[in-house]
């Protein structure tokens, strides 16, 4: 690899015994003048903690990608809405790479929502109810989505 290589030479972002949180590639640092100098580390250790590599640039300017929206009656008074999004960087609280929204509306009324806002991870709204839930699969999601919708509907 080349972070072992360079620890070995005393050379880049290893040279003059600088401490790292994370391993970064040779002159991945925005703004480097010279790529593989590791010019963070040999000015201020602290300076690679404020440094942002262009692999989080690429990662962050990536867009989501929207996979489906959709809303479907399964009455006349009920229908269900459907959105999901395949983003670059799971939303903080979930381990996947989805942000979704599927919600039962009845009579102009949100039942039941199952979601993953920012910070709380994956969870579901049952009327005033709401608790935290295991993101598995997209299919298993749906899957206890329906069965929920179902038994409300019943």
């Amino acid at each position: 690899m080349i972070e072992d290589q360079e620890r070995k030479a005393g050379t880049g972002l290893f040279s003059r015994g600088a401490v790292l949180a994370e391993t970064r590639a040779p002159g991945a640092c925005i703004g480097a003048s010279n790529p593989g100098a590791g010019f963070a580390a040999q000015d201020s250790p602290s300076l690679l903690f404020l440094t942002t590599t262009m692999g989080d640039v690429i990662k962050n300017n990536m867009e989501a990608v929207l996979i489906e929206k959709s809303r479907t009656a399964v009455s006349d008074t009920a229908f269900f809405e459907t959105v999901l999004w395949h983003v670059p960087i799971p939303v903080p609280g979930s381990n996947h790479h989805f942000k979704y929204r599927l919600a039962l509306i009845v009579n102009g009324e949100c039942v039941m929502r199952y979601d993953n806002e920012r910070g709380k991870g994956d969870h579901r709204h049952l009327g005033d109810i709401e608790e935290p839930m295991e993101f598995t699969t997209l299919e298993a999601l749906f899957d206890a989505f329906q069965a929920d919708m179902e038994r409300i509907l019943a």
